[in-house]
């Protein structure tokens, strides 16, 4: 008889278990997942993005033109200048977007977009992604608190965090490439020095 109570013990202890696992944790981590998804302002990937484009106040676009393909010059700027960009700052720009979160949903319909320092916006950022879709990004004022930023994607103002703002404080020359050539150094084979009749081959 105690080994039947033992059982029976063990057996309530085990549904228990699975209560606690299956319902509780299970369903605290599925909450947790839909409130992280729901925070996230867009839904593309770093992969769907083909061209960034950046206007402040004074109208003149910074455009940024995403080419994966080509592993020593994955971004260009096509405005105002034709040129390579800075791997490291464009890439920094891309995680940004695609990781971009709301920490408060300040209004869904504003009457009036002053207050969030948004008429007009101080900068506009439209995201052209794979199939031609596109999104865009107003950036209007910092917080009362000067912890985040206002943004508004559609007709919503969202509070974000201010991981955004020093990319809009860069000028042309932060955004170019700074190396005069892309190869990587351990892949140099030989370097031919040529002056006048003279060649010499390291």
């Amino acid at each position: 008889m105690r080994f039947k109570g033992t059982y029976l013990l063990l057996a309530v202890l085990a549904l228990l278990g699975s209560y606690l696992y299956f319902v509780e944790l299970k369903g605290a981590e599925k909450k947790k997942a839909a409130e992280a998804a729901a925070e996230r302002l867009f839904s593309f990937s770093e992969s769907d993005i083909t061209e960034v484009s950046i206007t402040g106040v004074n109208g003149s676009p910074m455009v940024l033109q995403m080419l994966p393909g080509h592993p020593d010059t994955p971004y260009l700027i096509t405005e105002p200048i034709n040129t390579v960009a800075d791997k490291g700052v464009v890439s920094g720009l891309v995680f940004q977007l695609t990781h971009l979160k709301s920490t408060q949903t300040v209004d869904e319909n504003p009457s009036d977009l002053t207050p969030f320092g948004s008429d007009p916006p101080a900068h506009s950022v439209q995201i052209h992604l794979q199939g031609g879709n596109r999104d865009l990004l107003l950036i209007g004022g910092n917080s009362l608190t000067g912890q985040g930023m206002y943004a508004q994607v559609g007709k919503t103002v969202y509070l974000i965090e201010g991981g955004m703002g020093p990319y809009f404080e860069k000028s042309l020359d932060d955004w170019r490439r700074k190396e005069l050539f892309g190869f990587i150094p351990s892949n140099v084979k030989s370097i031919s020095l040529e002056q006048g009749q003279d060649l010499i081959v390291l």
